[in-house]
């Protein structure tokens, strides 16, 4: 079986987060669109720069068009096509709505309900009408799960959506964990909807806390008059993170309000490592991953910094508490949400499909 797969440079983490991973190594010959190092030359980029004004005026987004068409030879040949980021994924439906293409494809969202929320209804429907084709599609989060359900199907149509869960490798030292902690509480993050704004606001109503918000410089602004307590670390290394992570006692991942981000993987991390963490209750995560308050997690409502301070107080306030959600946290985490799990979950799905080239129901 041939495929052609979308990648982005986080390929390893992706790969392994998403559940690809295992199917690389399930004797499935793969090919993805960063297999080589070709870069366009300045006249595609002015070119592609053009065409994405006029199509941002429809706040369609055209991700990485350019490379998509260099890719159509690969497509025509290939099975089966899986796109796994929307920066390809709308690119690719937007070619397969002109007929470049017609291989059977998985559709896996990450902020697609939003992004249709400002589109022009003409490409909202060029959307709709290709993604009904989709042999399966997928979202990571509870909520972006159903709307795009209730985006796609209707009481006499019906396409395959699926939330499918995150996983992650686990660590090989799974607790680093010691005391004193170094610092009280931590928040990591590159995704925009990482809300440092109401950490920033905690930690300015606990100065007696140690805090360390570790963030990708696009954040930067925000920590311009960040308080004294507040020590921040721009885009630091996987390993750096896991140090730090090892002595920090709770692990704060406040959300904004989204329907597929969660922090998830973030708090998969930590948890495997035997740490206790906090969660914004949002859309993303209101079902699916497991997590309960005061049990395996702290959950708090998002955009609120009484909310917030709430559940710190809850869980810096009895140790004993703190370390039995840290455990239960850690066992869910290994029994549920490895990256084993979500792999089997993918090579099962795929081989339905291999078997019956009908749209997947795993």
């Amino acid at each position: 079986m041939k495929a052609f797969r979308e990648s982005v440079a986080s390929e390893a983490f992706r790969n392994q987060s998403h559940g690809h991973a295992g199917l690389n190594a399930d004797g499935l010959h793969w090919s993805h669109n960063l297999d080589s190092n070709w870069e366009p030359g300045r006249f595609c980029r002015r070119m592609m720069y053009y065409i994405a004004r006029v199509f941002d005026t429809f706040a369609f987004p055209i991700g990485d068009l350019i490379n998509i068409l260099r890719m159509l030879p690969r497509i025509w040949r290939s099975d089966l096509v899986i796109s796994s980021v929307e920066n390809v994924g709308i690119p690719l439906l937007l070619t397969r709505w002109m007929g470049l293409w017609s291989t059977p494809f998985i559709y896996t969202s990450i902020g697609l309900p939003e992004r249709l929320e400002k589109m022009h209804p003409f490409f909202k429907n060029l959307l709709r009408d290709q993604l009904r084709q989709a042999s399966l599609i997928n979202g990571f989060g509870s909520e972006e799960a159903d709307r795009l359900h209730a985006f796609v199907n209707t009481p006499s149509y019906r396409a395959p959506v699926r939330h499918w869960t995150y996983g992650i490798s686990l660590p090989k030292q799974s607790s680093l964990g010691g005391s004193p902690w170094r610092w009280d509480s931590i928040t990591i993050g590159a995704d925009p909807n990482r809300d440092f704004k109401l950490m920033i606001c905690a930690a300015q109503e606990r100065p007696d806390l140690r805090f360390l918000m570790i963030a990708s410089s696009a954040f930067s602004p925000l920590f311009q008059h960040a308080p004294s307590n507040v020590e921040v670390r721009f885009d630091q290394p996987f390993e750096k993170v896991k140090e730090a992570l090892a002595v920090s006692r709770l692990v704060a991942l406040p959300i904004l309000p989204n329907s597929y981000s969660g922090a998830v993987t973030t708090a998969f991390l930590a948890m495997a490592m035997g740490r206790p963490v906090l969660l914004s209750h949002v859309g993303a995560i209101h079902d699916g991953y497991g997590f309960v308050n005061g049990e395996n997690c702290f959950l708090t409502e998002p955009l609120s910094v009484d909310s917030l301070l709430d559940a710190m107080d809850e869980a810096m306030g009895d140790d004993m508490k703190l370390e039995t959600v840290a455990l239960r946290g850690k066992k869910l985490v290994q029994e549920c949400f490895t990256s084993a799990h979500l792999e089997a979950k993918w090579l099962k799905a795929v081989h339905c499909w291999k078997a019956t080239n009908l749209p997947l129901s795993v």
